[in-house]
């Protein structure tokens, strides 16, 4: 009786554990649920420098729109750049500040494009980001379009 009993025993703590079979199975699930994560983490991650880059360039548009203002209807020239909008010109009357911070560059680190004037005979200015693929004049630049008179 006292053999079956120590059986008995060893029958239960062996069969406790898992198979190595069952612990891989559950590795490569975790594995796989992982990176299914992981892919819709980077597309959200794109969309959301997408959204930061067109706010910065409502933000620029609204700062030169001021300089404008400012400055008998002149955007900053190509030369003064997007720096005249915070940083003192010497050759500008009537300067002032018309933005917080200086935003040079977008979400890719790219600095935005700036024209004046611009090369559409429409508009005082050109104001745009090259986008992700940091290539110029491709689908995915962002704000392409130009700025108002």
């Amino acid at each position: 009786m006292k053999k079956m009993k120590i059986d008995t025993k060893k029958r239960m703590a062996f069969s406790r554990g898992f198979s190595l079979i069952e612990l891989l199975l559950v590795m490569a699930i975790l594995a796989i649920l992982s990176s299914i994560v992981m892919m819709n983490m980077g597309s959200t991650t794109e969309k959301t420098k997408i959204s930061a880059t067109k706010a910065q360039l409502t933000e620029l548009r609204n700062a030169i729109s001021r300089f404008q203002i400012n400055n008998d209807g002149n955007p900053p020239t190509s030369e003064q750049g997007l720096a005249a909008l915070y940083n003192r010109q010497s050759d500008i009357k009537d300067w002032e500040r018309t933005i917080g911070k200086l935003v040079e560059n977008d979400s890719w680190g790219s600095p935005f494009v700036y024209n004046s004037p611009s090369e559409d005979e429409d508009s005082a200015y050109d104001l745009y980001s090259i986008g992700p693929d940091k290539q110029d004049g491709t689908a995915d630049d962002i704000g392409r379009d130009t700025g108002a008179e």
